[in-house]
């Protein structure tokens, strides 16, 4: 709530243009970043967050008619871009009055601020011309409503100058006074005369205009995300005629708002509708239309990721929606999509009896995913997070089935992608214990794995500057491979030659790394009482 005393000074001559912040439900928005950083789709994004859309040219049009000037340009719907001049200024619109027109723009990334249209945003505020006046937000003393947009604009005589002086002042605080705020002008236009803009409950100081220019006030209170960012969003993915790239849009924004600073606000308002959107879910993510599919998943992620949205799903529903999302990891053949259905499994947050009972069936998935002549660095990346955290949510069944995925791992520790082998690493140390507690069966595949693959790879690793990685694998080996590396031959004299390597190093760090390693093997030995 706001409450401001105006005195005024007098003099001589009254100023009468009128301007609007706001009309006929078209208004201008900018970036949290600041002034022109909006691309296209983040515009619509912006619209959307307060239950809005991009204007059309007509509406800006008829706004312009009716007194709405803001001097900055902004995107339109379709792609346009311009902004509405009232008065003509050399500043704003080089002297021409009317919708200063840029014409559709070819680049969609190009930054700009945004028109919204939301015909049901409500409006206050007023010209004021009296010497004195108490000005009030709506509903004060009590807290003003959402979406509101209030503008006030002072006309004086000519010289007149204005003092506010701010009696109380209590709006919502927000570190960039970017989503409610007041700002005041000492200016006609809002190119020049900026002189501040303020929110949170720090009383501001007194303002005195320069008694050359007309002050305005502005106050905007953001929409409630609960009441204006979530139905508009669900009934656009809900509307068939809409376009794919609308959908599209509705989808990140609902994943940008769950991500955001309001998350955990914005995840209670998607709880209360989860089921029915879960409806929209079922179509799109297996949608033949990639983006608007992989859009879905990634809004899909984000809800199961919050404990308050999963939880509102059935053991029955949440069990098919894994099911779904394996299909579509196997069958995709765009790795994109493939990944993202990797990650939602690998984000949600389901009740542990769900995960427990569909986890033969997700590594049952990862086999075949992984497994395929063709291999694609992101998915493998991902499978090795699910796999992770799956041994979080149900080790006693991953410990079951710790044979079948530790082919599955032990493969990717020597990927020739850096960011893939360390996963893998990070992984195979994460699942030591359940692995051990099937040693004799893991030594089994370990063994002709290091053979014909591994070694050599960790041979080639170790030349090229990765010695310290190989080394501090090498004890993992050991722990995994056991008394069966008590036989001799061959394998163990292999595996003892990455050890030498380590030892002939020049550098101490490695030496002492190897000689870590080497403490490992005599250990194992250690186990057997006949050596």
């Amino acid at each position: 709530m706001t409450e401001i005393v105006l005195e005024c000074f007098k003099t001589d001559v009254l100023f009468c243009h009128v301007i609007t912040e706001q009309a006929a439900g078209v208004y201008h928005r900018e970036s949290r970043k600041g002034k022109y950083q909006l691309t296209l789709k983040e515009a619509k994004v912006v619209c959307k967050y307060e239950g809005g859309t991009l204007a059309t040219y007509n509406q800006l049009e008829l706004a312009q008619r009716i007194g709405f000037h803001i001097c900055a340009a902004g995107w339109l719907s379709g792609g346009r871009v311009g902004y509405p001049i009232v008065k003509p200024g050399a500043n704003c619109g080089g002297g021409k009055t009317g919708i200063i027109d840029y014409g559709h723009r070819v680049n969609k990334s190009e930054l700009w601020d945004a028109y919204c249209y939301n015909p049901h945003a409500k409006q206050c505020g007023g010209v004021l011309t009296d010497p004195e006046r108490i000005i009030k937000s709506p509903n004060f003393p009590d807290e003003y409503e959402d979406q509101q947009v209030c503008y006030w604009h002072i006309r004086l005589k000519y010289k007149q100058r204005i003092h506010l002086r701010f009696l109380e002042f209590d709006v919502e605080d927000d570190p960039s006074c970017l989503s409610d705020y007041l700002e005041v002008y000492d200016s006609y236009d809002d190119l020049l005369g900026f002189v501040g803009r303020f929110c949170g409950n720090k009383l501001p100081s007194d303002i005195i205009s320069t008694g050359r220019r007309i002050a305005s006030t502005r106050m905007m209170a953001a929409a409630h995300p609960v009441v204006s960012g979530l139905l508009p969003l669900l009934e656009t993915l809900e509307d068939i005629s809409v376009s794919s790239t609308e959908q599209v849009d509705a989808y990140l924004t609902i994943a940008s708002r769950l991500s955001g600073e309001d998350g955990k606000e914005f995840a209670t308002a998607v709880g209360k509708q989860f089921t029915r959107l879960c409806e929209v879910f079922k179509t799109h993510v297996s949608s033949s239309d990639s983006e608007l599919c992989n859009a879905a998943l990634q809004a899909l992620g984000f809800c199961v990721f919050h404990s308050n949205i999963s939880a509102g799903l059935s053991e029955y529903e949440a069990k098919q929606l894994i099911v779904t999302l394996c299909d579509i990891a196997i069958k995709s053949t765009d790795k994109n999509t493939c990944t993202r259905a990797l990650w939602v499994i690998s984000k949600q947050n389901f009740c542990t009896e769900v995960i427990e009972k569909e986890v033969q069936n997700i590594v049952a998935a990862m086999e075949t995913i992984l497994t395929r002549d063709q291999q694609s660095m992101v998915v493998e990346h991902e499978a090795l997070n699910l796999m992770m955290r799956l041994v979080e949510q149900a080790p006693v069944q991953m410990g079951e089935t710790a044979v079948r995925w530790a082919k599955l791992i032990l493969p990717l520790v020597v990927h020739s992608a850096p960011k893939v082998r360390l996963r893998a690493a990070t992984a195979l140390e994460m699942s030591l214990p359940l692995f051990l507690q099937k040693q004799h069966e893991v030594a089994g595949i370990i063994e002709p794995l290091m053979i014909s693959k591994m070694i050599p790879e960790l041979q080639k690793l170790f030349t090229t500057k990765n010695e310290t990685y190989v080394l501090k694998l090498w004890p993992l080996f050991v722990k995994l491979l056991g008394k069966s590396l008590h036989r001799g031959g061959s394998f163990i004299n292999s595996l003892l030659h990455l050890e030498e390597l380590g030892f002939r190093s020049g550098s101490p760090v490695v030496k002492k790394i190897a000689f870590i390693a080497w403490k490992s093997l005599i250990d194992n030995f250690a186990l057997n009482s006949g050596m």
